[in-house]
C-alpha cells in the first residue's frame, strides 16, 4: 500500500500578505460599503453599546473597529498577526491579552 504525498498546504502568509490584500481589496471595501455592513450587523444583532461581540476571522479590523466605535466592547481573532497588529493598532484604546500559542497542526 503506497502513501500518497499530502497536497502543500495553502500559503495564507503569502496570500493575505498586507501589501497584496490592501492592494486588491481597498477598491472595494470601501467606507461607504464598511458602514453599510456595519450597519447591517448592528440591526441584525440587536446591538447596543456596552454589548460584547467576538469577530471571528477580524482580520484588518475593518468591522470590529466601527463596532467598537459605537459603542460595543470587541474582542477580535484571527489567525494572522500582521492584519491583527494593524487592527490593534487602529484601535484608540487596546486591551491586550496573550496570544494563544499555534495549533500544533
Amino acid at each position: 500500500m503506497s502513501q500518497e504525498t499530502p497536497p502543500e498546504a495553502f500559503d495564507v502568509e503569502g496570500t493575505f500578505a498586507p501589501c497584496d490584500y490592501r492592494y486588491f481589496y481597498d477598491p472595494v471595501l470601501t467606507e461607504k460599503r464598511s458602514e453599510r455592513e456595519v450597519g447591517q450587523i448592528w440591526q441584525l444583532l440587536g446591538l447596543q453599546p456596552g454589548m460584547t461581540v467576538l469577530d471571528v476571522a477580524c482580520g484588518y479590523g475593518r468591522i470590529a473597529n466601527r463596532l467598537a466605535a459605537r459603542g460595543c466592547l470587541v474582542s477580535g481573532l484571527d489567525q494572522q498577526g500582521a492584519p491583527f497588529t494593524l487592527a490593534s493598532r487602529r484601535l484608540r484604546v487596546v486591551a491586550t491579552r496573550p496570544a494563544l500559542p499555534p495549533s500544533p497542526n
